[in-house]
C-alpha cells in the first residue's frame, strides 16, 4: 500500500503494529486483534534477515477468523443452554415418576411428610439433615413439587464435588473476560438460572468459609454479582440445603459460620435412617424386586 504501519494503527486499521516489535526483537510475533470494521484477525509477523543478520523486512500474514470466533461463541452458548435443559429434563422426568420410588410407611416418615407439606406451602429456607443415603435429595425435590414454585426450575448443586476454585463461578457466574479461559459471552451462575425456582445446595457443610460469607449475603439480600461485574442483579430463589454433618458442632468449632447456620435452619427436616423406620424395609424389598424382575424381562425381549 506504500504506507507506514504506524499510520494504519492510528487510523484503527490495526490495534497494534507487529512490524516494529519484530524489527526490535528479531523474533516472530503473533497478535489477535479487531479491525475498525469489527473483524477479528490473527496477525503473524516474521523477520527476513540480510547477510549481516539484521532484519531487512517483515512479512505479516493476516488471517480473518471472525466467523470461526462467532461459531465458537455460539457453540459455547448452546452448550450452556443444553446443560440447563438437561437439568430441567432430569427434574421433569423425576417429577413424572415421583410416586414410583417413594415408600412412606412408618409413623415417623408419615409425620415428616405432613411437616414437609406445611413447610413447602411457605417460601422459607429449609435445612435437611440426615445420614448419607437417607434420601435428602428426594425430599428436597418433594418440597419443590409441593410449593408454589413447582412449575419453575429446580437445580441441584453438590458443594462437595465442585473444586474450590470453581465453585464461585458456578454459583455466581461471570462476565466476559473475567478471567483467563472465560467464555467470551460470560456465563450465568446457578443463582441466576434458578431465578423464580428452587436451588438445592447439597452437602452444604463442605462449602468453603469464604463462599459461606457470600452465600449468606445472597440469602439475606437476594442479590448476586457475577465475577468481573460491577452490576448487582436481583434474584428470587427458594433455597434448600442439606448435609450429613453436625452443623451445630461445626459452627462452634469455627468450620461453619454460625450466622449462616442460623439463617439456613429456619425450617428443619431431620430424616431418620432406615434402621429407625423398619416398617419400610419389606415394601422397599418388594419394590426393588418387582423393578429388577421387570428390567430383566425387558432386557430378554
Amino acid at each position: 500500500m506504500g504506507r507506514l504501519v504506524h499510520d494504519l494503527t492510528k487510523e484503527g486499521v490495526y490495534d497494534t503494529a507487529l512490524n516494529p516489535i519484530v524489527v526490535k526483537t528479531g523474533k516472530p510475533q503473533t497478535s489477535v486483534q479487531k479491525t475498525k470494521e469489527g473483524r477479528k484477525v490473527i496477525l503473524n509477523g516474521y523477520p527476513v534477515f540480510d547477510q549481516n543478520g539484521k532484519v531487512a523486512y517483515v512479512v505479516t500474514y493476516v488471517r480473518d477468523v471472525t466467523v470461526l470466533s462467532q461459531l465458537k461463541e455460539q457453540i459455547s452458548s448452546q452448550a450452556e443452554l443444553i446443560e440447563k435443559y438437561h437439568q430441567e429434563i432430569h427434574y421433569l422426568f423425576s417429577k413424572k415418576h415421583k410416586n414410583e420410588n417413594t415408600i412412606i410407611e412408618s409413623p415417623k416418615m408419615i409425620k415428616l411428610m405432613q411437616l414437609l407439606q406445611r413447610i413447602a406451602a411457605t417460601d422459607t429456607t429449609v435445612l435437611i439433615l440426615g445420614e448419607t443415603g437417607v434420601g435428602k435429595d428426594v425430599f428436597a425435590r418433594k418440597i419443590h413439587e409441593h410449593s408454589q414454585r413447582k412449575e419453575e426450575p429446580f437445580f441441584k448443586i453438590n458443594c462437595a464435588t465442585i473444586p474450590e476454585n470453581l465453585i464461585e463461578s458456578e454459583l455466581f457466574g461471570y462476565d466476559p473476560g473475567a478471567f483467563s479461559g472465560a467464555n467470551a459471552k460470560g456465563k450465568p451462575g446457578y443463582f441466576e438460572m434458578a431465578d423464580k425456582g428452587t436451588l438445592f445446595l447439597d452437602e452444604i457443610g463442605e462449602l468453603p468459609l469464604a463462599m459461606q460469607a457470600k452465600l449468606l449475603r445472597v440469602l439475606q439480600d437476594q442479590e448476586v454479582m457475577r465475577i468481573g461485574s460491577t452490576k448487582v442483579k436481583k434474584v428470587d430463589v427458594r433455597f434448600i440445603a442439606a448435609t450429613n454433618r453436625n452443623l451445630d458442632e461445626a459452627s462452634k468449632n469455627g468450620t461453619f459460620r454460625s450466622d449462616l447456620y442460623y439463617r439456613l435452619r429456619v425450617a428443619v427436616l431431620d430424616l431418620p435412617p432406615l434402621r429407625e423406620r423398619k416398617e419400610e424395609i419389606t415394601p422397599l424389598v418388594q419394590y426393588f424386586w418387582i423393578n429388577t424382575t421387570q428390567n430383566i424381562r425387558k432386557s430378554l425381549h
